[in-house]
């Protein structure tokens, strides 16, 4: 058996990889799982504190026509396509509208969103989430 796959309960890489899966279970996992109070139903006729059920969307239903544009023309290549190590779309949507503007702003996306207004990075941030920034 190759040592490289073999972990042992008191070795370093374990509590690495022990660490490492604790952290994304903290910083992606669900916060919640019924819609914020203020955010109103994402579904026409179901109360807005409704529990989410299975079936039902992840995130509020979109109507930023804005940031649905500058999203299909600037950003829709990679994320839509699995281009190099762009996160998926589901990912993004799960994501909080300031981690999206944030990324866009001063983060790994900077450089693709060089040319992109202040505006057009928060539509982006609120046609993903579904939530104003």
């Amino acid at each position: 058996m190759s040592t490289y796959l073999s972990f042992h309960s008191g070795s370093s890489r374990s509590a690495l990889l022990g660490s490492v899966l604790a952290a994304g279970t903290i910083l992606w996992g669900p916060q919640s799982v019924s819609a914020p109070p203020d955010s109103g139903s994402s579904q026409p006729g179901k109360p807005a504190d409704a529990p989410w059920k299975l079936g039902d969307p992840i995130v509020p239903v979109s109507t930023n026509a804005e940031g649905a544009k500058v999203f299909a023309q600037v950003c829709a290549v990679c994320h839509e396509r699995g281009g190099g190590y762009a996160p998926a779309v589901y990912i993004l949507k799960i994501m909080t509208p300031a981690s999206i503007y944030g990324a866009l702003t001063t983060g790994a996306m900077r450089v693709q969103a060089k040319d992109l207004s202040d505006a057009q990075k928060k539509a982006v941030a609120e046609f993903l989430t579904g939530i104003s920034i």
